[in-house]
């Protein structure tokens, strides 16, 4: 809804001060949406080519996509893969293929949807690290959605537990303060492991 791809069945919505229903154009212009859906790209082009036709989509001139898309892709760091067809990229390239198309417009507010969720750990990582450095760098608002505690954990200033509506909201220290003293802990502790299983 706030991506503005479906209609709210009630109530309100407002995305950088713009309602998503009546200014829903405003809000498109606002933002930039990340799927972890690679069916959203074309396979046989390359990196480069699949830009340039979102950019299109954009409504970009052809002086200014070619400019965004050469920032776009040194700062996902593809620069140097940005001719291979789509299709050669590894599963954490696609998904910093898809954060550079979000960004094309120059968006305040990503939407990321479990941008990690098909990625191999050293993958995920480094793509936190890369989320961490659009809003250290280009100052953007990220709204991520995760069902994984430690990259919220990781990643967000303020936390919303959903289950059908907002259960709990805060930061990661009132979340913490407020879940005290609920539920037990349990402590499991290993004895004689070999380091390397660990590792892997």
């Amino acid at each position: 809804m706030l991506c503005t791809l479906i209609l709210p069945t009630s109530g309100k919505a407002f995305v950088d001060g713009h309602d998503i229903v009546k200014e829903e154009k405003e809000v498109k212009t606002s933002i930039g949406l990340v799927t972890g859906e690679e069916r959203s790209f074309y396979w046989r082009l390359t990196g480069r080519q699949n830009l340039k036709f979102f950019a299109h989509l954009y409504n970009l001139s052809p002086s200014e996509a070619q400019r965004r898309i050469d920032e776009v892709l040194e700062f996902a760091g593809l620069k140097e893969k940005a001719d291979d067809r789509f299709y050669s990229y590894s599963a954490g390239m696609k998904q910093r293929l898809a954060i550079a198309r979000a960004l094309l417009n120059d968006p305040k507010i990503l939407f990321m949807d479990e941008p990690t969720k098909s990625l191999d750990p050293i993958a995920a990582q480094n793509l936190r690290d890369f989320i961490e450095k659009i809003v250290r760098e280009q100052g953007k608002t990220v709204f991520l959605s995760t069902h994984n505690l430690t990259e919220a954990e990781q990643l967000c200033d303020r936390i919303a537990f959903i289950n059908k509506q907002i259960k709990a909201y805060g930061t990661v220290n009132e979340l913490r303060k407020m879940m005290a003293g609920r539920g037990e802990i349990y402590v499991i502790e290993v004895k004689n492991i070999n380091r390397r299983t660990l590792i892997h």
